[in-house]
């Protein structure tokens, strides 16, 4: 079964931005050497939209990812006597 591309009008884009950078910054996360939400679904999603997601400023996409990579390993390390290595 071949998928086709979701394409979003301009006033679609406008609407949905916020759920698109949420969706895409899900799947940057899946993507990543170690993910944390490993969510195939979100890769799925972003790979079916026709949207130039390159559109976005990447730093700020980084560092929203590493944002969470963070909480999470902070997280972590409130259970244990571990400090967070953020290397």
């Amino acid at each position: 079964m071949q998928s086709e591309k979701v394409h979003l009008t301009k006033e679609q884009e406008t609407l949905l931005v916020t759920l698109l950078v949420t969706l895409y910054l899900r799947a940057l996360d899946s993507r990543s050497k170690n993910p944390i939400l490993h969510d195939k679904a979100a890769e799925d999603a972003v790979s079916h939209i026709d949207y130039d997601f390159r559109n976005w400023c990447y730093a700020v996409c980084r560092i929203a990812v590493s944002t969470i990579r963070n909480r999470r390993a902070r997280a972590t390390c409130a259970t244990s006597s571990q400090q967070p290595s953020f290397a």
